[in-house]
């Protein structure tokens, strides 16, 4: 039985994609995989846990997958006992570790080798020094969020550098639109609005966001310039009727909308939530004007999760391309 610990200096680093990617990757390939997640936060992670189970189709309860760890002297005991349990019948165990500063005497109690994921945007050559204390336990790097446009020149940059440390380059993945895109009930969450409609498509994927057009004239015109959006639009508006209102809001569910949210705790216009229930489209009412509902979206990608299964098949093929498994061939 393999033991493969990933960490990362900071948190919203890519961990749980990570995670997930190299699971269901083992997984389709015959291996048995089970994975462990501390938690400091009981609610905080929880998603994650339960994702993962679903996705590898664990048997073993959500509180030992989830250990609920009150205080980081007793991380290492605590995981040691879960691993002993969460081992039976397995190939592999993943754990999502803790950041790596938090990470030494549990790493050293579980004998496990370790997988660091760097975010890209955090300078490499001041984390190589402590990257290299893991020593021959290091498996490798694995750097995320590169620019599509740079990452062929980073991936032989990153290699050359890292080789001279004695250091493995795992991969280089790409900054990914439907990776960092949040589903619907993501979006939801984050706005503190209500699906008021189509519940079962709370899990698709948002690839763009639209704020509304300002006339209904050129409205088609402007909606079809994006597909698989959600459109931010005014529930209420100085100057407006609702007959105006309804026609902005007709012509952006004629496009390709993965919902619409209607600001200002606004009731939607019953012939719209007819067309929209009969496009299968989800309406979202929340608070707040539509500069202050973007804002809060803008702001919420920093901690968005990789918890949505429809991501899954993409990020499968993103790994296949960059991810070196030659490397990982050993697990």
């Amino acid at each position: 039985m393999f033991v493969l610990y990933v960490t990362s200096l900071y948190g919203n680093s890519g961990k749980t994609m990570l995670c997930s990617g190299l699971a269901k990757t083992w997984a389709n390939n015959g291996k048995k995989v089970g994975f462990i997640k501390p938690l400091f936060d009981n609610n905080s992670g929880v998603k994650d846990i339960l994702f993962m189970r679903r996705l590898l189709g664990l048997e073993e309860p959500v509180e030992v997958i989830g250990l609920s760890i009150s205080v980081l002297s007793e991380s290492a005991n605590v995981i040691k006992q879960a691993l002993s349990v969460i081992s039976n019948n397995k190939d592999i165990v993943l754990i999502e570790g803790l950041p790596l500063a938090s990470s030494s005497d549990i790493i050293e109690a579980l004998d496990s080798k370790v997988l660091v994921i760097h975010d890209y945007s955090s300078p490499l050559n001041s984390a190589l020094p402590e990257y290299k204390k893991l020593g021959s336990r290091l498996m490798g790097l694995v750097i995320n969020k590169v620019p599509k446009r740079q990452l062929a020149r980073k991936r032989s940059q990153f290699s050359e550098e890292l080789e001279k440390r004695g250091i493995n380059l795992l991969g280089v993945l790409p900054e990914d639109r439907i990776l960092m895109s949040m589903s619907v009930m993501d979006l939801a969450e984050a706005v503190q609005g209500k699906i008021l409609n189509c519940p079962d498509k709370g899990e698709e994927i948002i690839e763009n966001f639209m704020m509304g057009s300002s006339t209904f004239d050129r409205g088609p015109v402007y909606y079809n310039r994006k597909d698989n959006k959600a459109v931010i639009l005014w529930g209420e508006r100085p100057g407006f009727r609702k007959a105006a209102l309804s026609n902005l809001q007709l012509a952006a569910i004629q496009t390709s909308v993965k919902c619409m949210v209607i600001t200002n705790n606004a009731t939607p216009i019953p012939g719209v939530a007819q067309k929209a229930e009969e496009k299968q489209i989800p309406l979202i009412s929340a608070g707040g004007d539509i500069k202050s509902v973007i804002s809060v979206i803008e702001n919420s990608f920093s901690t968005l999760k990789f918890n949505q299964e429809k991501k899954v098949p993409h990020l499968l093929e993103v790994f296949g391309q960059n991810l070196n498994f030659q490397l990982l061939a050993g697990v």
